[in-house]
Protein backbone atom coordinates (compact mmCIF):
# COMPACT_ATOMS: atom_id res chain seq x y z
CA UNK A 1 0.00 0.00 0.00
CA UNK A 2 2.81 2.48 1.37
CA UNK A 3 4.28 1.49 -2.05
CA UNK A 4 1.28 2.32 -4.24
CA UNK A 5 1.37 5.41 -2.48
CA UNK A 6 4.78 6.51 -2.81
CA UNK A 7 4.42 6.11 -6.37
CA UNK A 8 1.56 7.93 -7.15
CA UNK A 9 3.15 10.56 -5.37
CA UNK A 10 6.04 10.49 -7.54
CA UNK A 11 3.88 10.96 -11.17
CA UNK A 12 2.99 14.44 -9.61
CA UNK A 13 6.10 15.38 -9.76
CA UNK A 14 7.09 17.46 -12.51
CA UNK A 15 10.68 15.13 -14.15
CA UNK A 16 12.52 18.99 -14.50
CA UNK A 17 12.67 18.27 -10.62
CA UNK A 18 14.73 14.96 -11.41
CA UNK A 19 17.61 16.52 -13.44
CA UNK A 20 19.96 17.16 -10.72
CA UNK A 21 19.32 13.58 -9.61
CA UNK A 22 20.30 11.57 -13.17
CA UNK A 23 23.57 11.70 -14.09
CA UNK A 24 25.01 9.58 -16.86
CA UNK A 25 23.37 5.97 -17.16
CA UNK A 26 24.07 3.34 -19.62
CA UNK A 27 21.65 1.38 -20.66
CA UNK A 28 22.30 -1.68 -22.28
CA UNK A 29 19.92 -4.32 -24.91
CA UNK A 30 20.57 -7.39 -27.48
CA UNK A 31 18.57 -7.19 -30.07
CA UNK A 32 15.05 -6.19 -31.84
CA UNK A 33 12.63 -8.38 -33.96
CA UNK A 34 9.03 -7.07 -35.16
CA UNK A 35 7.36 -9.68 -33.90
CA UNK A 36 8.78 -13.18 -31.53
CA UNK A 37 8.27 -16.77 -33.18
CA UNK A 38 9.32 -18.17 -29.54
CA UNK A 39 9.59 -15.55 -26.66
CA UNK A 40 12.05 -18.11 -24.89
CA UNK A 41 14.54 -18.76 -27.40
CA UNK A 42 14.12 -15.00 -28.41
CA UNK A 43 14.24 -13.38 -24.53
CA UNK A 44 16.89 -11.35 -25.27
CA UNK A 45 15.04 -9.37 -27.88
CA UNK A 46 12.79 -6.45 -27.34
CA UNK A 47 10.45 -6.30 -30.18
CA UNK A 48 9.95 -3.09 -32.19
CA UNK A 49 7.20 -1.54 -30.62
CA UNK A 50 8.65 -2.45 -27.19
CA UNK A 51 12.12 -0.62 -28.03
CA UNK A 52 10.10 2.77 -29.67
CA UNK A 53 7.68 2.89 -26.73
CA UNK A 54 10.57 2.63 -24.40
CA UNK A 55 12.84 5.03 -25.64
CA UNK A 56 10.02 7.45 -26.30
CA UNK A 57 9.41 7.29 -22.59
CA UNK A 58 13.19 7.28 -21.70
CA UNK A 59 13.38 10.80 -23.56
CA UNK A 60 11.01 12.17 -21.22
CA UNK A 61 13.72 12.19 -18.55
CA UNK A 62 17.31 11.92 -20.49
CA UNK A 63 19.19 13.29 -23.30
CA UNK A 64 20.85 10.50 -25.36
CA UNK A 65 24.69 10.89 -26.07
CA UNK A 66 27.44 9.01 -27.34
CA UNK A 67 29.81 7.54 -25.13
CA UNK A 68 32.03 9.60 -25.63
CA UNK A 69 30.44 12.63 -26.03
CA UNK A 70 28.88 11.32 -22.26
CA UNK A 71 32.44 10.34 -20.32
CA UNK A 72 33.63 13.53 -21.71
CA UNK A 73 30.79 15.27 -19.45
CA UNK A 74 31.33 12.79 -16.94
CA UNK A 75 35.33 14.52 -16.90
CA UNK A 76 34.37 17.77 -17.01
CA UNK A 77 31.69 17.87 -14.26
CA UNK A 78 29.29 18.75 -16.67
CA UNK A 79 26.82 15.89 -16.06
CA UNK A 80 24.43 17.19 -14.29
CA UNK A 81 21.41 17.25 -16.77
CA UNK A 82 19.86 13.22 -17.30
CA UNK A 83 22.19 11.85 -19.63
CA UNK A 84 22.25 8.26 -21.76
CA UNK A 85 23.84 6.53 -23.37
CA UNK A 86 22.51 3.44 -25.83
CA UNK A 87 24.48 0.11 -26.08
CA UNK A 88 23.47 -3.53 -27.82
CA UNK A 89 25.42 -6.37 -26.79
CA UNK A 90 26.86 -9.34 -28.59
CA UNK A 91 26.15 -7.80 -32.78
CA UNK A 92 22.97 -9.61 -34.16
CA UNK A 93 22.14 -9.46 -37.42
CA UNK A 94 19.08 -6.97 -36.42
CA UNK A 95 21.47 -4.36 -34.79
CA UNK A 96 22.31 -3.58 -38.72
CA UNK A 97 18.72 -4.59 -40.06
CA UNK A 98 16.32 -2.79 -37.51
CA UNK A 99 18.32 -1.08 -34.70
CA UNK A 100 20.51 1.19 -36.64
CA UNK A 101 17.76 2.64 -38.56
CA UNK A 102 15.70 3.13 -35.76
CA UNK A 103 18.22 4.86 -34.03
CA UNK A 104 18.82 7.31 -36.41
CA UNK A 105 14.97 7.84 -36.88
CA UNK A 106 14.93 8.76 -33.33
CA UNK A 107 18.26 10.82 -33.28
CA UNK A 108 19.63 8.24 -30.77
CA UNK A 109 23.60 7.55 -30.62
CA UNK A 110 23.97 3.92 -30.78
CA UNK A 111 27.35 1.49 -29.64
CA UNK A 112 27.14 -1.85 -30.38
CA UNK A 113 29.48 -4.46 -28.68
CA UNK A 114 30.57 -7.30 -30.90
CA UNK A 115 31.79 -11.38 -30.30
CA UNK A 116 34.38 -11.26 -33.27
CA UNK A 117 34.26 -14.84 -33.49
CA UNK A 118 30.76 -15.08 -34.18
CA UNK A 119 31.01 -12.04 -36.60
CA UNK A 120 33.85 -13.53 -38.54
CA UNK A 121 32.57 -17.24 -38.84
CA UNK A 122 28.68 -16.49 -38.37
CA UNK A 123 28.67 -19.09 -35.62
CA UNK A 124 25.15 -19.08 -33.08
CA UNK A 125 26.34 -17.58 -29.33
CA UNK A 126 26.04 -20.24 -27.03
CA UNK A 127 23.59 -18.66 -24.68
CA UNK A 128 21.25 -19.06 -28.03
CA UNK A 129 22.62 -23.20 -28.70
CA UNK A 130 21.83 -23.73 -24.83
CA UNK A 131 18.20 -22.40 -25.18
CA UNK A 132 17.52 -23.81 -28.40
CA UNK A 133 18.18 -27.49 -27.38
CA UNK A 134 15.86 -26.49 -23.99
CA UNK A 135 13.06 -25.75 -26.05
CA UNK A 136 13.47 -28.09 -28.99
CA UNK A 137 15.23 -31.07 -27.87
CA UNK A 138 13.38 -34.39 -28.02
CA UNK A 139 12.23 -35.38 -24.93
CA UNK A 140 14.90 -37.58 -22.90
CA UNK A 141 17.67 -37.92 -21.25
CA UNK A 142 21.29 -36.18 -22.39
CA UNK A 143 24.93 -36.88 -20.81
CA UNK A 144 26.59 -33.60 -21.57
CA UNK A 145 29.95 -32.73 -20.93
CA UNK A 146 30.60 -29.72 -18.23
CA UNK A 147 27.38 -31.03 -16.46
CA UNK A 148 27.69 -33.54 -13.23
CA UNK A 149 23.82 -35.05 -14.12
CA UNK A 150 22.27 -36.14 -17.61
CA UNK A 151 20.25 -32.93 -18.59
CA UNK A 152 16.59 -34.52 -18.42
CA UNK A 153 14.55 -33.09 -20.81
CA UNK A 154 10.25 -33.27 -20.27
CA UNK A 155 7.59 -32.18 -22.48
CA UNK A 156 6.35 -30.06 -19.78
CA UNK A 157 7.16 -26.20 -20.46
CA UNK A 158 8.41 -26.04 -17.01
CA UNK A 159 10.79 -29.08 -16.89
CA UNK A 160 11.79 -27.06 -20.39
CA UNK A 161 12.91 -23.48 -18.66
CA UNK A 162 15.26 -25.71 -15.61
CA UNK A 163 16.53 -27.46 -18.21
CA UNK A 164 17.42 -24.12 -20.37
CA UNK A 165 18.65 -22.76 -16.83
CA UNK A 166 21.34 -25.27 -16.21
CA UNK A 167 22.34 -24.83 -19.34
CA UNK A 168 22.96 -21.49 -19.16
CA UNK A 169 24.24 -22.00 -15.35
CA UNK A 170 27.03 -24.32 -17.21
CA UNK A 171 28.13 -21.47 -19.80
CA UNK A 172 28.47 -19.10 -17.39
CA UNK A 173 30.53 -21.18 -15.23
CA UNK A 174 32.87 -23.35 -17.09
CA UNK A 175 35.49 -22.23 -19.13
CA UNK A 176 35.81 -21.50 -22.02
CA UNK A 177 37.17 -24.70 -23.51
CA UNK A 178 34.38 -26.33 -21.75
CA UNK A 179 31.67 -23.60 -23.29
CA UNK A 180 32.70 -24.84 -26.48
CA UNK A 181 32.57 -28.65 -25.60
CA UNK A 182 29.09 -28.38 -24.24
CA UNK A 183 28.27 -26.17 -27.58
CA UNK A 184 29.35 -28.87 -30.03
CA UNK A 185 27.73 -31.34 -28.31
CA UNK A 186 24.41 -29.98 -28.16
CA UNK A 187 24.56 -30.11 -31.66
CA UNK A 188 25.08 -33.48 -32.15
CA UNK A 189 22.71 -34.10 -29.60
CA UNK A 190 19.85 -32.38 -31.13
CA UNK A 191 21.15 -33.01 -35.18
CA UNK A 192 22.97 -30.94 -37.45
CA UNK A 193 20.20 -30.90 -39.69
CA UNK A 194 17.72 -30.02 -36.89
CA UNK A 195 19.68 -27.52 -35.79
CA UNK A 196 20.09 -25.68 -39.09
CA UNK A 197 16.25 -25.56 -39.21
CA UNK A 198 15.93 -23.84 -35.56
CA UNK A 199 18.63 -21.15 -37.03
CA UNK A 200 16.70 -20.52 -40.15
CA UNK A 201 13.72 -20.02 -37.91
CA UNK A 202 15.39 -17.99 -35.55
CA UNK A 203 17.17 -15.31 -37.87
CA UNK A 204 17.32 -12.71 -35.44
CA UNK A 205 20.12 -14.75 -33.37
CA UNK A 206 22.10 -14.59 -36.27
CA UNK A 207 25.13 -12.53 -36.23
CA UNK A 208 26.27 -9.74 -38.19
CA UNK A 209 29.08 -10.37 -40.94
CA UNK A 210 32.02 -7.85 -41.19
CA UNK A 211 30.39 -6.04 -43.88
CA UNK A 212 27.53 -5.18 -42.02
CA UNK A 213 29.34 -4.05 -38.76
CA UNK A 214 31.43 -1.90 -40.94
CA UNK A 215 28.25 -0.39 -42.30
CA UNK A 216 27.29 0.78 -39.13
CA UNK A 217 30.81 1.92 -38.25
CA UNK A 218 30.43 4.25 -41.31
CA UNK A 219 27.15 5.16 -40.66
CA UNK A 220 28.77 6.66 -37.25
CA UNK A 221 27.67 3.84 -34.34
CA UNK A 222 30.70 3.07 -32.48
CA UNK A 223 32.02 -0.32 -32.28
CA UNK A 224 33.15 -1.89 -29.31
CA UNK A 225 34.59 -5.15 -28.09
CA UNK A 226 32.74 -8.02 -26.43
CA UNK A 227 35.17 -10.53 -26.22
CA UNK A 228 36.36 -12.67 -29.12
CA UNK A 229 33.93 -15.91 -28.20
CA UNK A 230 31.55 -14.13 -26.54
CA UNK A 231 33.24 -15.54 -23.41
CA UNK A 232 32.44 -15.13 -20.11
CA UNK A 233 35.33 -13.66 -18.56
CA UNK A 234 35.29 -14.82 -14.86
CA UNK A 235 37.96 -16.34 -12.00
CA UNK A 236 37.95 -20.10 -13.38
CA UNK A 237 38.89 -18.48 -16.91
CA UNK A 238 42.55 -18.94 -17.87
CA UNK A 239 44.60 -15.78 -17.70
CA UNK A 240 46.05 -16.80 -20.82
CA UNK A 241 42.53 -17.36 -22.57
CA UNK A 242 41.00 -13.97 -21.21
CA UNK A 243 44.52 -11.77 -23.11
CA UNK A 244 43.02 -14.16 -26.33
CA UNK A 245 39.81 -13.57 -25.86
CA UNK A 246 40.31 -9.86 -25.06
CA UNK A 247 43.01 -8.86 -27.23
CA UNK A 248 41.50 -11.06 -29.88
CA UNK A 249 38.53 -9.25 -30.64
CA UNK A 250 40.25 -5.35 -30.45
CA UNK A 251 42.60 -6.37 -32.84
CA UNK A 252 40.32 -7.91 -35.15
CA UNK A 253 37.96 -4.84 -35.01
CA UNK A 254 40.59 -2.53 -35.69
CA UNK A 255 41.85 -4.13 -38.18
CA UNK A 256 38.28 -4.68 -40.23
CA UNK A 257 36.64 -1.79 -38.87
CA UNK A 258 38.65 0.61 -37.40
CA UNK A 259 39.37 2.89 -33.56
CA UNK A 260 37.81 0.26 -31.17
CA UNK A 261 37.98 2.53 -27.79
CA UNK A 262 35.62 0.61 -25.61
CA UNK A 263 34.70 -3.21 -24.14
CA UNK A 264 31.78 -4.69 -22.27
CA UNK A 265 32.16 -8.11 -20.35
CA UNK A 266 29.95 -10.33 -21.59
CA UNK A 267 27.59 -10.99 -19.16
CA UNK A 268 28.97 -8.87 -16.97
CA UNK A 269 27.84 -9.27 -13.35
CA UNK A 270 30.13 -9.63 -10.32
CA UNK A 271 30.32 -13.62 -10.20
CA UNK A 272 31.31 -13.13 -14.33
CA UNK A 273 34.18 -11.10 -13.96
CA UNK A 274 37.19 -11.96 -12.34
CA UNK A 275 40.31 -9.50 -11.12
CA UNK A 276 42.64 -10.80 -14.40
CA UNK A 277 40.02 -9.94 -17.05
CA UNK A 278 39.79 -6.26 -15.14
CA UNK A 279 43.46 -6.13 -15.17
CA UNK A 280 43.98 -7.34 -18.90
CA UNK A 281 41.17 -5.20 -20.17
CA UNK A 282 42.97 -2.09 -18.64
CA UNK A 283 45.99 -2.60 -19.94
CA UNK A 284 44.82 -3.84 -23.54
CA UNK A 285 44.75 0.33 -24.65
CA UNK A 286 40.68 0.52 -24.25
CA UNK A 287 39.50 4.11 -22.81
CA UNK A 288 36.95 2.24 -21.06
CA UNK A 289 34.66 -1.08 -20.16
CA UNK A 290 31.43 -1.61 -19.29
CA UNK A 291 29.94 -4.23 -16.77
CA UNK A 292 26.00 -5.24 -15.98
CA UNK A 293 26.74 -3.89 -12.42
CA UNK A 294 23.79 -1.72 -11.52
CA UNK A 295 24.70 2.16 -10.68
CA UNK A 296 25.26 5.42 -12.93
CA UNK A 297 28.75 6.60 -14.23
CA UNK A 298 29.31 9.27 -11.52
CA UNK A 299 29.34 7.10 -8.63
CA UNK A 300 32.31 4.57 -10.32
CA UNK A 301 35.40 4.77 -8.99
CA UNK A 302 36.97 2.46 -11.89
CA UNK A 303 36.81 3.17 -15.52
CA UNK A 304 37.04 -0.43 -16.59
CA UNK A 305 34.27 -1.61 -14.51
CA UNK A 306 31.32 1.14 -15.37
CA UNK A 307 27.99 0.28 -14.36
CA UNK A 308 24.94 -0.54 -17.24
CA UNK A 309 21.49 -0.94 -16.34
CA UNK A 310 19.84 -3.57 -18.64
CA UNK A 311 16.49 -2.15 -21.39
CA UNK A 312 14.26 -4.91 -19.83
CA UNK A 313 10.86 -5.89 -22.22
CA UNK A 314 8.70 -4.53 -19.32
CA UNK A 315 11.08 -1.00 -18.91
CA UNK A 316 8.16 1.30 -20.20
CA UNK A 317 5.38 0.22 -17.87
CA UNK A 318 7.31 1.68 -15.04
CA UNK A 319 8.44 4.46 -17.15
CA UNK A 320 8.34 7.07 -13.93
CA UNK A 321 11.25 5.14 -12.18
CA UNK A 322 13.83 5.44 -14.85
CA UNK A 323 15.67 8.67 -13.19
CA UNK A 324 16.56 6.38 -10.29
CA UNK A 325 17.16 3.02 -12.41
CA UNK A 326 20.77 3.53 -11.65
CA UNK A 327 21.12 6.18 -9.23
CA UNK A 328 19.33 3.84 -6.50
CA UNK A 329 21.73 1.27 -7.16
CA UNK A 330 24.97 4.09 -6.54
CA UNK A 331 25.25 3.64 -3.00
CA UNK A 332 26.43 0.02 -3.36
CA UNK A 333 28.37 0.54 -6.51
CA UNK A 334 31.85 0.68 -5.18
CA UNK A 335 31.84 -2.01 -3.15
CA UNK A 336 30.31 -4.40 -5.84
CA UNK A 337 33.36 -3.19 -8.50
CA UNK A 338 35.80 -3.90 -5.25
CA UNK A 339 34.29 -7.30 -4.73
CA UNK A 340 35.22 -8.09 -8.52
CA UNK A 341 38.73 -7.26 -8.59
CA UNK A 342 39.32 -8.71 -4.87
CA UNK A 343 41.86 -11.75 -5.16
Amino acid sequence: MLLSLAKSALRTIPARNFRSLAGLTVFYMHGLVRKHADERVQRLHLTVDEFRATMTALREWVRFVSIEEGLTLLATGAARAPLAVLTSDDGYIDNHDVLMPLTREMGIPLAVFVSTHHIDTGARFPTYLTRCFAYHAPAGAYPLPGLDEPLVIAEDDGARTAASNALGAAVYRLPQEGVRDLCAALVEAIGADRQAELDAAYVSDQPMTWTQVKAMSDAGVEIGAHAHEHAILHRKQARAEIEHQVLTSKTMIEERVGRCRYFAFPVGNIAHIGPDAVDVVGKAGFDAAFSTINGTLAASEDRFLYPRVMLHRDSRVDEFNFPFTALRHDRALPARQAQVKAR
